[in-house]
Protein backbone atom coordinates (compact mmCIF):
# COMPACT_ATOMS: atom_id res chain seq x y z
CA UNK A 1 0.00 0.00 0.00
CA UNK A 2 0.93 3.70 -0.79
CA UNK A 3 -0.39 7.10 -0.36
CA UNK A 4 0.52 10.05 -2.07
CA UNK A 5 0.71 13.60 -0.66
CA UNK A 6 1.03 16.57 -2.30
CA UNK A 7 3.72 18.68 -1.03
CA UNK A 8 3.40 22.74 -1.63
CA UNK A 9 6.74 24.78 -0.10
CA UNK A 10 7.25 27.75 1.24
CA UNK A 11 8.39 29.71 -2.00
CA UNK A 12 5.16 27.99 -4.01
CA UNK A 13 6.64 25.45 -5.76
CA UNK A 14 4.71 22.14 -5.63
CA UNK A 15 5.25 18.36 -5.76
CA UNK A 16 4.45 15.36 -4.76
CA UNK A 17 5.73 12.73 -2.46
CA UNK A 18 4.45 9.08 -2.01
CA UNK A 19 4.79 6.83 1.64
CA UNK A 20 4.97 3.26 1.95
CA UNK A 21 4.66 0.94 4.41
CA UNK A 22 8.59 2.57 4.93
CA UNK A 23 8.54 5.46 6.73
CA UNK A 24 9.04 8.77 5.10
CA UNK A 25 11.71 11.46 7.00
CA UNK A 26 10.74 14.60 6.23
CA UNK A 27 13.24 17.74 7.45
CA UNK A 28 15.86 19.95 6.22
CA UNK A 29 18.68 17.13 6.71
CA UNK A 30 20.77 15.83 4.02
CA UNK A 31 19.37 12.41 4.91
CA UNK A 32 15.49 13.07 4.76
CA UNK A 33 13.44 10.93 2.42
CA UNK A 34 11.85 14.10 1.78
CA UNK A 35 14.46 17.33 2.11
CA UNK A 36 12.76 20.37 2.54
CA UNK A 37 14.43 24.07 1.98
CA UNK A 38 12.67 25.40 4.58
CA UNK A 39 14.43 27.79 7.44
CA UNK A 40 10.87 26.84 9.44
CA UNK A 41 11.57 22.82 9.30
CA UNK A 42 14.06 21.28 11.33
CA UNK A 43 16.87 18.77 9.97
CA UNK A 44 15.10 16.17 11.46
CA UNK A 45 11.60 17.63 11.56
CA UNK A 46 8.90 14.71 11.50
CA UNK A 47 8.23 11.22 10.24
CA UNK A 48 4.86 10.01 8.17
CA UNK A 49 4.27 6.18 8.29
CA UNK A 50 1.60 4.15 7.34
CA UNK A 51 0.38 1.65 10.32
CA UNK A 52 -2.66 -0.88 9.74
CA UNK A 53 -3.38 0.61 6.29
CA UNK A 54 -3.69 4.30 7.56
CA UNK A 55 -1.47 7.24 7.79
CA UNK A 56 0.08 9.16 10.91
CA UNK A 57 2.47 11.99 11.53
CA UNK A 58 4.45 12.33 14.25
CA UNK A 59 7.14 14.93 15.11
CA UNK A 60 10.61 14.62 15.99
CA UNK A 61 10.52 17.33 19.06
CA UNK A 62 11.02 19.73 16.08
CA UNK A 63 11.75 23.59 17.10
CA UNK A 64 8.63 25.48 15.37
CA UNK A 65 6.73 22.34 15.56
CA UNK A 66 4.04 19.72 13.04
CA UNK A 67 0.30 20.54 12.76
CA UNK A 68 -2.50 18.85 12.17
CA UNK A 69 -5.50 21.05 10.55
CA UNK A 70 -4.04 23.89 12.39
CA UNK A 71 -3.17 21.81 15.75
CA UNK A 72 0.67 21.39 17.04
CA UNK A 73 0.73 17.70 17.33
CA UNK A 74 2.96 16.17 20.37
CA UNK A 75 2.49 12.15 19.80
CA UNK A 76 1.79 10.59 16.42
CA UNK A 77 -1.52 11.62 14.62
CA UNK A 78 -3.93 9.96 11.92
CA UNK A 79 -4.05 11.56 8.52
CA UNK A 80 -7.30 11.43 7.33
CA UNK A 81 -8.67 13.12 3.56
CA UNK A 82 -8.95 16.59 3.59
CA UNK A 83 -6.41 17.31 6.86
CA UNK A 84 -3.78 20.09 6.19
CA UNK A 85 -0.76 19.15 7.67
CA UNK A 86 1.83 21.95 8.31
CA UNK A 87 5.91 21.20 8.48
CA UNK A 88 7.32 24.55 9.39
CA UNK A 89 6.26 26.53 5.82
CA UNK A 90 5.25 23.22 4.34
CA UNK A 91 2.02 22.42 3.70
CA UNK A 92 1.00 18.52 2.63
CA UNK A 93 -2.39 17.30 1.51
CA UNK A 94 -3.16 13.62 1.44
CA UNK A 95 -4.18 12.83 -2.39
CA UNK A 96 -7.38 10.77 -3.05
CA UNK A 97 -7.46 10.48 -7.18
CA UNK A 98 -5.19 7.41 -7.22
CA UNK A 99 -6.80 5.39 -4.21
CA UNK A 100 -8.39 2.58 -4.38
CA UNK A 101 -12.44 2.58 -2.97
CA UNK A 102 -10.52 0.70 0.54
CA UNK A 103 -7.61 3.27 0.83
CA UNK A 104 -10.46 5.84 0.92
CA UNK A 105 -12.48 3.93 3.33
CA UNK A 106 -9.03 3.57 5.43
CA UNK A 107 -8.79 7.43 5.18
CA UNK A 108 -12.28 8.70 5.85
CA UNK A 109 -12.74 11.48 9.19
CA UNK A 110 -15.67 11.23 11.16
CA UNK A 111 -17.36 14.51 11.74
CA UNK A 112 -17.10 15.15 15.47
CA UNK A 113 -20.14 15.30 17.57
CA UNK A 114 -21.61 13.34 14.22
CA UNK A 115 -21.56 9.21 13.21
CA UNK A 116 -21.64 10.39 9.72
CA UNK A 117 -18.44 10.18 7.29
CA UNK A 118 -16.56 13.36 5.67
CA UNK A 119 -16.49 11.05 2.44
CA UNK A 120 -13.71 12.02 -0.35
CA UNK A 121 -15.10 12.67 -3.79
CA UNK A 122 -15.24 9.55 -5.60
CA UNK A 123 -16.49 7.84 -8.78
CA UNK A 124 -19.96 6.01 -9.09
CA UNK A 125 -18.01 2.68 -9.77
CA UNK A 126 -16.23 3.12 -6.89
CA UNK A 127 -19.32 3.77 -4.70
CA UNK A 128 -21.15 1.02 -6.14
CA UNK A 129 -17.59 -1.15 -5.16
CA UNK A 130 -17.68 0.36 -1.92
CA UNK A 131 -21.61 -0.48 -1.54
CA UNK A 132 -21.13 -3.73 -2.55
CA UNK A 133 -18.68 -4.59 -0.35
CA UNK A 134 -20.28 -2.98 2.78
CA UNK A 135 -23.53 -4.53 1.42
CA UNK A 136 -21.89 -7.68 1.99
CA UNK A 137 -20.20 -6.98 5.56
CA UNK A 138 -23.31 -5.68 6.85
CA UNK A 139 -25.33 -9.05 6.23
CA UNK A 140 -22.35 -10.92 7.56
CA UNK A 141 -22.36 -8.82 10.85
CA UNK A 142 -26.45 -9.01 11.07
CA UNK A 143 -25.93 -13.05 10.62
CA UNK A 144 -23.22 -12.86 13.19
CA UNK A 145 -25.67 -11.15 15.96
CA UNK A 146 -28.87 -13.15 14.85
CA UNK A 147 -26.89 -16.51 15.32
CA UNK A 148 -25.20 -15.15 18.97
CA UNK A 149 -28.75 -14.25 19.98
CA UNK A 150 -30.17 -17.48 19.20
CA UNK A 151 -27.50 -19.23 20.87
CA UNK A 152 -27.44 -17.14 23.74
CA UNK A 153 -31.51 -17.71 24.07
CA UNK A 154 -30.88 -21.58 23.37
CA UNK A 155 -28.19 -21.58 26.13
CA UNK A 156 -30.55 -19.75 28.89
CA UNK A 157 -33.70 -21.56 27.68
CA UNK A 158 -31.27 -25.07 28.48
CA UNK A 159 -30.02 -23.57 31.83
CA UNK A 160 -34.19 -22.96 32.49
CA UNK A 161 -34.44 -26.63 31.57
CA UNK A 162 -32.01 -27.78 33.56
CA UNK A 163 -32.76 -25.87 36.83
CA UNK A 164 -36.24 -26.91 36.87
CA UNK A 165 -35.65 -30.54 36.08
CA UNK A 166 -32.90 -30.46 39.52
CA UNK A 167 -35.98 -28.97 40.91
CA UNK A 168 -37.97 -31.15 40.12
CA UNK A 169 -35.35 -34.01 41.21
CA UNK A 170 -35.25 -32.73 44.65
CA UNK A 171 -38.97 -32.41 44.90
CA UNK A 172 -39.06 -36.23 44.25
CA UNK A 173 -36.20 -37.53 46.24
CA UNK A 174 -37.79 -35.27 49.13
CA UNK A 175 -41.40 -37.28 48.59
CA UNK A 176 -39.90 -40.44 48.69
CA UNK A 177 -37.17 -40.15 51.32
CA UNK A 178 -39.06 -37.99 53.60
CA UNK A 179 -37.07 -37.13 56.80
CA UNK A 180 -37.47 -39.29 59.61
Amino acid sequence: MAVKFHVTLPDGREGYIEVTEKPLLIGRGEKCDLQLIDERSSSKHCSVFIDHKRTYIKDHESKNGTYVNDKRIDEPTRIYLKDKVLVGGTKLFLIAEEMTPKEKHWHFKMKEGDDSFTLPEMTNSEMKSLDIENASKIKEDVAKEEEDKIKKEMFKDLEDLTQKSIVKKIRVLSKTNPKK
